[in-house]
């Protein structure tokens, strides 16, 4: 059984190397894009950040100090005060 021979392979040229230059201009798009990318988001992410200053500071003012107040008010409030019974002598009479 004969095969045929493959064909013969044919001599390419060795690939051109790229250039500095060509480098140089990738190394600047990329630099710019990344620039740009960062100019762009850095609004994004002031504006984000004012966002979650201002609900933590919310969350300080009516979740921790408002709730320590009301607390504060709400124990004196339902606290029994024996000094009430102590102070008339005469017993109460029902009104009529």
């Amino acid at each position: 059984m004969d095969f045929p021979s493959p064909p013969i392979r044919p001599d390419f040229d060795a690939k051109p190397k790229a250039s500095p230059l060509w480098w140089l201009i990738v190394a600047f798009s990329g630099l710019l894009l990344l620039a740009l990318v960062a100019f762009l988001a850095t609004p994004v992410l002031w504006v984000a950040f004012a966002i979650a200053l201002v609900i933590a500071l919310q969350y300080l003012l009516w979740g921790w100090w408002l709730e320590r107040i009301y607390r504060s008010h709400a124990a004196r409030a339902i606290e029994p005060e024996p000094d009430r019974q102590r102070k008339s002598s005469k017993p109460t009479e029902p009104l009529r």
